[in-house]
């Protein structure tokens, strides 16, 4: 294409971290990603910046293995901001469960 990044040796991806970064160079040769509590809201953000489907799906997967009542809001959010449907109803489920006091 024409874009200015043709002849360049660089590219420079604005809003992506340097460890994300290393994360998603080895995805895209291997196929194969560590998504952690750590990462995957980075990486989340990243699959969408990108248009990487797949790995917007096995964000979404690990985050619905990882909502429970504490982050259920947090997760509500993020399932809003990239249109995260499943996860959404997911964690609204979340949301209305009472809380049991400690």
């Amino acid at each position: 294409t024409n874009m200015l990044e043709r002849g360049s040796q660089e590219v420079v991806l604005n809003d992506i971290s340097a460890s994300t970064g290393v994360l998603l160079v080895d995805y895209l040769y291997s196929g194969n990603i560590d998504i952690t509590q750590l990462n995957a809201q980075d990486l989340l953000a990243a699959s969408e910046m990108l248009l990487l489907g797949a790995l917007k799906k096995k964000s979404e997967d690990f985050l619905l293995s990882h909502t429970d009542s504490v982050n259920c809001i947090s997760i509500i959010n993020l399932a809003r901001l990239y249109d995260l449907k499943i996860l959404l109803a997911d964690a609204r489920n979340y949301s209305k469960t009472p809380l049991t006091r400690i």
